[in-house]
C-alpha cells in the first residue's frame, strides 16, 4: 500500500513539474519564434518584394532588389568600400589577437603585475561602451590637441576630426575594447591545461618558448579557432563602433558592411526595406558557406583531435 501511495503522490507532482518547466522554457521559446524565426522569415520574403507607395502595400517583384545590389556594388563605391574596410578591420583584429595570445600567456604564467594587468584589461568589458566612447572622444578631441600644443607649440586637429587619423583612431578604439575579452578568455583556456603536461615539458628541458609553442598553443587552439570563425562572420555585421562615435553621419570612407546595413535600416522608408532585406539575405548566403568551410578547416588541423 505504501508503494502505491508513493506512486500516486509522484503522479500528482508530475503536472506541477511540467507547469514549472513550461513556465521556464516557453517565454524564451516564444520570443525566439517571434523575434528571430518570424522576423527572419519575413525578411526573406521581403527580399523578393517591392513597395507600392500608391497602394501602400508590398508586392513580389522577383530579383529586382538583388539586381540593385549588383548595380550599387559596381557603379557606386560605398558598398564596395564598406566590404574592403570590413576585411581590413578583420585583418587588424587578427594581429591584435596574436598580441592577446602573448599577453594571455604572461597572465597564465603569473608573471609580475599579471593580476593587476588582468583587471585593467577587463575594465572595458565592465564599463558601458557609450561611456568609453565619450571618454575616448574627450581625450582625442580635447586632451590630445592641448598636450601637443603644450609640448610643441603647434595647433593640431583632434584625432577624430583629422581625415588622416580618424580611421586609425576608431580602429584602435574598437580593437582596444575587444582586446581584454580575447586575452581573458585565452588566459582562462590556458589555466585549464593539465599542469602535469607542463611539468613534463619542463623536466624534458623545454624552454618557456618551446612550451608555449608545443604545449600551450595546441591546447588553446579550440578557443583560438572559435575567435577566428566568429571573426569571419563578423565581417558582415561589425560596424566598428562607427554608430557610437558618429551616429549616422560617419564619413563614407569609414563605412563597414555592418554600419552600411545598420545606417540604412535606421533611416529607411518602407520602399527601402526590401533592398535592405535582400542585402541581409545576400550576406547570409555568403557568410554561411564561408563560415562552415572555415570551421571544417580548423577542425581538420586541430591538434587536440
Amino acid at each position: 500500500m505504501t508503494i502505491v501511495k508513493d506512486i500516486k503522490i509522484k503522479k500528482k507532482r508530475q503536472p506541477k513539474k511540467l507547469a514549472f518547466y513550461l513556465a521556464i522554457v516557453l517565454p524564451p521559446l516564444i520570443q525566439y519564434l517571434i523575434f528571430y524565426v518570424g522576423v527572419n522569415f519575413n525578411s526573406i520574403l521581403m527580399a523578393f518584394q517591392s513597395y507600392d507607395a500608391i497602394k501602400d502595400e508590398f508586392f513580389f517583384n522577383g530579383f529586382v532588389n538583388f539586381e540593385r545590389i549588383a548595380f550599387e556594388f559596381q557603379r557606386h563605391g560605398h558598398l564596395r568600400r564598406a566590404l574592403i574596410n570590413s576585411i581590413v578591420y578583420y585583418g587588424f583584429s587578427l594581429l591584435v589577437m596574436a598580441v592577446a595570445v602573448f599577453f594571455a600567456y604572461y597572465i597564465y604564467k603569473k608573471r609580475r603585475f599579471s593580476g593587476i594587468f588582468r583587471v585593467v584589461a577587463f575594465l572595458p568589458d565592465i564599463i558601458s561602451n557609450i561611456t568609453l566612447v565619450l571618454i575616448f572622444k574627450y581625450f582625442t578631441e580635447n586632451a590630445y590637441p592641448a598636450i601637443v600644443e603644450a609640448l610643441t607649440g603647434k595647433e593640431v586637429w583632434g584625432l577624430l576630426v583629422d581625415p588622416d587619423t580618424v580611421r586609425g583612431t576608431v580602429m584602435v578604439f574598437c580593437l582596444m575594447v575587444g582586446f581584454g575579452t580575447q586575452m581573458i578568455m585565452l588566459a582562462n583556456a590556458m589555466s585549464a591545461i593539465d599542469q602535469s603536461v607542463c611539468e613534463a615539458a619542463t623536466l624534458d628541458g623545454a624552454s618557456p618558448w618551446r612550451e608555449f609553442i608545443h604545449v600551450t598553443l595546441p591546447n588553446v587552439f579550440p578557443t583560438l579557432s572559435t575567435f577566428l570563425i566568429v571573426g569571419i562572420s563578423n565581417i558582415f555585421i561589425n560596424q566598428m563602433c562607427l554608430f557610437s562615435f558618429f551616429d549616422t553621419g560617419a564619413d563614407p570612407k569609414l563605412w563597414t558592411l555592418g554600419y552600411y546595413l545598420f545606417r540604412g535600416i535606421k533611416g529607411a522608408s518602407w520602399s527601402e526595406y526590401p533592398y535592405l532585406a535582400a542585402l541581409g539575405v545576400l550576406f547570409t548566403l555568403v557568410v554561411f558557406p564561408v563560415t562552415m568551410l572555415a570551421r571544417k578547416f580548423f577542425d581538420k588541423i586541430d591538434p587536440t583531435k
